[in-house]
């Protein structure tokens, strides 16, 4: 069909707009940032006075178990760009052909994609730092504000939007906060472009912005010198405290910062907390009450404005204790008084267990470990944290590496932080390990960088899917994302969206596959983390139990199989899990199960492999294969699946020819016909039954349609139930493309396509677009090779628009279902 012309002569805008002045930096409220501002308090004399709010809202309520809750953590700018208007900004970065730079994910792209979540199985998503940051800092941590959400991001309403779309799919979100720095707005008096040596005291330094239009409003720097006083107690990275006596005294104590010079000694506990981090962040002085309340009070703003269910906090361990015995009383205190009683906190734990351990709970010294009733005081702080002593003690040796076996690490380090830690749950009244495992993140390289990189990727799926914690989940490895290089410098921090920045990093298969839409439920990768989740999600064993039992470790604890029991209720509903970090097939002997002789068991991932138990419940041979895991319950307490999609035609993203298409989907399981056929959507919309074709022998569905150019969507909803009555695990998405060549939606490329039927009618300065962009939404227009671009408008298939006599080439960049990767060029004459 035709579409309707749009005429337009919108101006040229720069690409990026600049730096704000300082009044841009306001937090309190004005009609100018009302849009993007989580404080409600238009007096900005008084930060530590900041609210929140939303009116007429219900929050949404804490879930009972955080154990029961899988995690799914990506970087928000990099997921999905729901809306392309809002990817410039006040600072800019935005360009899409630079690993570094900004990529237009956005609040309204994550909500678009919350179903291919919580349909891999995880329900809870931690997404990046959300507040204001300069130029380009696209992960979020180099924040100018916070209250002020990052309007790359979207507004308030779009932030509300998601958190309302999560709450209604049973989904939480997880915000990642720093309190430790802020940007880089400042430099240490002498040392402008060069590194300042750490100092106390007496040998501190002043502080001078780098630019004296633009300094931090809530957070003020005060160059007067305090010569009385000393600071809070901090603790080392073995857990212990470190006092200010004999070092000196005083420091610029009216100042919101630290004045000490960059953080060169993570080992040096002063060092550690008071410095300038990378040399290149400003240090927050959270040793001092009056910066601590003001962070409350904005914390509590953006819980109340927003229903957040949880923060990640960054970088504690350059956070003195003092600050969360102060702070997280006061938070979790604050979301229960809005319904949220369980409110998550947890840490990023980089560091030392000892370090780690003070920031759990009511905290634990070293010498106060093992002891249950022994505590740092009796104010609780953190739940838990994320779990690097599991991370480099075994996914790193036992799985990535395989280079020293320590396969016993995984019951090592769980017995461990059991400990160390004061995992008591006030709240429940009982003790719960929440500590989160992980096998890759944002700063670390991938699993699959490795060989056998996939095979293992998916065995720590498994792993921390059916160890005690809370699994976390990093985005991409359901997708075989391989990049070759560390996170930290963006290389492992890949585009789920179309994209065009990933054609030259390397990985593991040819083609990065972070060019293309990876939103794709049927991955074998992300096929094999939905079935693990699956089965947990059907066994409590599986969730929120912490009594484990060691059954079987390869001798030596080397490289093999690892065999333990998850307990839970009665015997009948145990668990046990045995997992292969070998390439080969590998067979435990001999080991007891728990169970009792006589019991049949059966693998559950495959249910024709059953076993009955020997004398003890013993087993006298399990043979596990490469990278395998196999999980074992009681014949009789064997669980359903629930249904899932495990094929598509045509497959995700792929572009068809064919004017007419037969469009499949296939199911794990015999489903319901009627109830299938009413779940079916093509384009959005529902089909009639009698247009659709079910075969119970193939557990198919099929419907034949004609197809115009652009993109197609395919989707079933959860409504859909096999013929044993479960519904199906989670809506299922797929899409496909069609066009011409010469269409960038349907053929996508690393460079710009040229179109030489793109400009006509050009006789004059006046001319007429003739677009091939079929599928689009949204266009822009560039008249100097993309330096500078028109505001985004609606896609039609004719533009009227102006050039100047310089003018020798137009390009036009496309927006299409949560990308704008798309670009076409053509000469004007």
């Amino acid at each position: 069909m035709k579409k309707s012309k749009i005429i337009s002569k919108a101006l040229v805008l720069p690409l990026a707009l600049g730096l704000m002045t300082n009044t841009g930096l306001a937090a309190p409220r004005t009609n100018e940032n009302a849009a993007w501002n989580v404080n409600y308090s238009q007096d900005g004399s008084n930060p530590a006075g900041y609210y929140g709010q939303w009116e007429g809202h219900n929050y949404f309520p804490s879930p009972n178990d955080w154990r029961t809750v899988p995690m799914y953590q990506f970087i928000t700018d990099r997921f999905a760009d729901g809306d392309p208007s809002n990817n410039e900004g006040k600072y800019g970065g935005y360009d899409l052909y630079k690993v570094d730079a900004r990529h237009g994910g956005d609040f309204k792209g994550i909500a678009d994609k919350l179903d291919y979540i919580k349909s891999l199985g995880y329900t809870a998503i931690w997404i990046s730092p959300v507040f204001q940051n300069r130029c380009n800092s696209y992960h979020g941590y180099g924040e100018i504000d916070f209250t002020l959400v990052d309007d790359r991001f979207g507004t308030i309403d779009d932030f509300r939007e998601m958190v309302d779309a999560a709450h209604s799919k049973g989904m939480y979100v997880i915000v990642d906060m720093i309190v430790n720095h802020m940007s880089d707005l400042y430099y240490f008096e002498g040392h402008q472009n060069e590194g300042a040596p750490f100092r106390l005291h007496n040998g501190e330094y002043r502080l001078v912005p780098r630019d004296p239009n633009e300094t931090y409003q809530d957070f003020t720097v005060d160059n007067t010198f305090i010569p009385e006083g000393q600071y809070c107690d901090v603790y080392d990275s073995q857990g212990n405290k470190k006092t200010d006596s004999g070092m000196g005294t005083g420091s610029f104590w009216n100042s919101d910062f630290h004045h000490n010079g960059d953080l060169t000694d993570y080992g040096d506990a002063w060092c550690n907390h008071l410095g300038k981090i990378y040399g290149s962040l400003d240090d927050l002085r959270t040793t001092h009450p009056r910066v601590q309340d003001k962070i409350i009070a904005m914390t509590k703003s953006l819980i109340a404005t927003t229903d957040i269910d949880g923060i990640r906090m960054d970088t504690p361990m350059q956070v003195p204790l003092y600050f969360f015995k102060r702070w997280a009383p006061a938070v979790k205190d604050y979301a229960a008084s809005l319904g949220k009683d369980n409110f998550f906190i947890f840490g990023e734990f980089y560091c030392d267990r000892g370090r780690g351990a003070t920031m759990v709970g009511r905290g634990k010294e070293p010498s106060q470990w093992g002891n249950p009733y022994s505590f740092i005081d009796n104010t609780y702080t953190m739940d838990g944290g994320i779990n690097y002593q599991m991370y480099f003690n075994f996914f790193m040796p036992a799985i990535k590496d395989q280079a020293y076996g320590k396969l016993n690490q995984c019951k090592v380090q769980y017995d461990k932080d059991k400990e160390a830690y004061d995992f008591w749950d006030p709240q429940k009244n009982e003790s719960r390990y929440t500590m989160l495992n992980f096998y890759d993140n944002h700063d670390q390289w991938r699993m699959a960088s490795a060989n056998d990189g996939f095979k293992k990727s998916n065995l720590a799926s498994s792993v921390i899917a059916l160890w005690p914690g809370v699994p976390l989940f990093y985005y991409g490895d359901e997708q075989g994302f391989s990049s070759e290089g560390t996170a930290l410098g963006g290389i492992s921090r890949e585009d789920f969206m179309s994209s065009v920045a990933w054609y030259d990093i390397n990985c593991k298969t040819g083609t990065n596959p972070a060019v293309k839409d990876n939103f794709d439920m049927c991955n074998p990768s992300y096929q094999y983390v939905q079935k693990i989740m699956n089965l947990r999600r059907q066994y409590p064993a599986l969730q929120n139990t912490d009594e484990l039992y060691e059954r079987w470790c390869q001798p030596d604890a080397g490289n093999g199989v690892y065999v333990y029991s998850r307990v839970w209720g009665d015997q009948k509903n145990w668990a046990m899990v045995a997992f292969n970090t070998w390439s080969d097939n590998i067979e435990a002997k001999d080991f007891h199960t728990g169970w009792n002789e006589g019991d049949e068991i059966v693998n559950a991932m495959n249910p024709t492999e059953r076993y009955r138990l020997g004398e003890n419940g013993k087993m006298s041979s399990l043979w596990v294969g490469p990278y395998e895991t196999k999980v074992f319950v009681r014949a009789d307490n064997l669980q359903s699946l629930d249904p899932v999609v495990t094929s598509v035609t045509p497959e995700h993203d792929n572009r068809v020819n064919s004017d007419t298409q037969t469009i499949s989907v296939k199911f794990s399981k015999d489903m319901d016909e009627n109830s299938v056929k009413d779940a079916f959507r093509y384009d959005g919309n529902g089909v009639s039954a009698s247009d659709l074709c079910y075969d119970s022998n193939n557990k198919t569905l099929t419907y034949v349609t004609n197809v115009n150019d652009g993109i197609h969507s395919v989707e079933i909803l959860e409504n859909a139930k096999s013929t044993d009555g479960k519904h199906l695990y989670g809506k299922f998405e797929s899409r496909f493309r069609k066009g011409m060549d010469t269409n960038p939606i349907a053929n996508p490329s690393k460079y710009w396509t040229y179109d030489e039927n793109l400009v006509r009618d050009a006789d004059s300065n006046d001319i007429v677009l003739h677009h091939s962009a079929a599928g689009a939404k949204y266009l822009r227009v560039s008249n100097d090779d993309g330096k500078t671009w028109s505001q985004w408008m609606p896609y039609a298939d004719e533009t009227q628009w102006s050039i100047d006599d310089n003018t020798e080439k137009v390009a036009v960049q496309y927006w299409a279902d949560n990308s704008a990767a798309y670009f076409v060029q053509d000469t004007v004459r």
